[in-house]
């Protein structure tokens, strides 16, 4: 497609059927490449479907978040103290 976006449109998604008043659309593809007229993005196909569906079942949240890691949060401090 032609286009005239510059660096950081990769990974952008390429949506078929865009539904602005309803904010919904299908995701195809992902901008994955180009030059400055140009975009391209292969189309997903059943591979991409499987893994989208792998991810949302896995994505449930468990009734109870885990408790956190105290290792963790002594190497990853909050707010800029230790």
């Amino acid at each position: 497609m032609t286009c005239d976006m510059t660096e950081g449109a990769s990974g952008g998604p390429w949506l078929a059927g865009p539904d602005a008043a309803a904010g919904r659309g299908q995701v195809v593809g992902v901008v994955s490449g180009g030059d400055a007229t140009q975009l391209v993005s292969p189309r997903f196909g059943a591979a991409a479907r499987e893994v989208y569906e792998a991810a949302d079942s896995a994505a449930q949240l468990p009734d109870q978040p885990p408790a956190p890691d105290p290792a963790l949060a002594r190497t990853a401090p909050r707010g800029g103290t230790s």
